[in-house]
């Protein structure tokens, strides 16, 4: 993922493109193990970073407030090793991507 940011507002745009489409990847894997979990909620805050870096003021904060919503288990503990807690976990994950992928969606229909 390049995830590149730059001054340009088409360059923006991009940005926040590639954003969602790694969004999208993520949601659509299949996590069955703690590890991945893990890994995909590490890259879900790399696109925060990535996506917040290049984001309008107004845009920026209300993906802020997604990022900060309540604040949920980012990485795995002992009590995510049985398969539910798991699945959990992953339903946490799949809410939370899409809370981001609208906002991102939103800004990119008021880019374009």
């Amino acid at each position: 993922m390049s995830l590149v940011a730059v001054d340009f507002p088409e360059d923006h745009r991009i940005v926040v493109a590639e954003v969602v489409v790694h969004l999208q990847e993520i949601d659509h894997r299949r996590i069955v193990d703690a590890g991945q979990l893990a890994e995909a909620w590490m890259q879900v805050h790399h696109c925060d970073s990535a996506a917040l870096e290049v984001m309008e003021p107004s845009a920026g904060q209300e993906y802020r407030s997604i990022v900060d919503g309540p604040r949920r288990r980012t990485r795995p503990d002992r009590s995510w090793s049985s398969g539910s807690s798991i699945r959990a976990g992953v339903a946490h994950l799949r809410v939370a991507v899409h809370r981001r992928l609208m906002v991102l969606q939103s800004v990119l229909n008021d880019i374009t």
